[in-house]
């Protein structure tokens, strides 16, 4: 899983880089063998203003050619990354679950 970090009105640090970079492996690395390219935007939308208004938008390509696009705001990186991860992770499993129903496979991999 390759992730790819971009910045959009909004300057992030090397510790805000690292938070999203582990929260992803931590919440996806279950995945990691079913994905391909991770992109995380981060977009100040309000600009200086302030407010509720930090947008992590994730960009999760699966290796069997779809994907799961993700867009949540935060007040914070730590707080939008989070979200955006858990959600991820929730629409990421639910695929994978319905592609084996589909194969008539358990959660194992193993046909029933």
């Amino acid at each position: 899983m390759d992730i790819e970090v971009f910045e959009r009105n909004v300057t992030l640090n090397n510790e805000q880089k690292s938070l999203i970079t582990r929260r992803l492996e931590f919440a996806l690395g279950r995945f990691e063998m079913h994905l391909g390219t991770v992109k995380v935007t981060i977009c100040d939308l309000n600009g200086p203003r302030g407010g509720c208004d930090l947008q992590c938008r994730l960009q999760v390509a699966m290796r069997s050619g779809r994907e799961v696009l993700v867009n949540e705001v935060g007040e914070t990186v730590e707080a939008s990354i989070t979200a955006a991860a858990d959600r991820a992770a929730r629409t990421i499993a639910r695929r994978l679950q319905k592609s084996r129903d589909r194969q008539g496979l358990s959660m194992s991999g193993e046909p029933r």
